[in-house]
């Protein structure tokens, strides 16, 4: 057995690394946009214009309002967040 696979992550180790992070802060604002806007899709992806190459960001939220009388007047408010933990 190699040191790497008999070395066990520990709890306080596995800790430490989720509050460095973006992840915590990230749940937090995916619920918190859940509620207020409805439509959230957590480390959606697309494809990098410059480069081709799939990337990934942290969460895009839609919301929608009435604008109108008619059947499809509606406004449409979107938003693409990247959470960073500066600790």
């Amino acid at each position: 057995m190699t040191n790497q696979q008999s070395e066990k992550i520990t709890r306080s180790k596995i800790t430490e690394a989720l509050l460095r992070s973006g992840y915590l802060l990230e749940s937090r604002v995916e619920s918190k946009l859940r509620k207020q806007w409805g439509y959230v899709e957590a480390n959606p992806t697309y494809v990098d214009p410059d480069t081709g190459k799939s990337r990934e960001f942290d969460l895009f939220a839609m919301s929608m309002q009435r604008a109108g009388p008619n059947q499809y007047d509606f406004v449409f408010a979107v938003l693409l967040a990247e959470c960073i933990n500066n600790p």
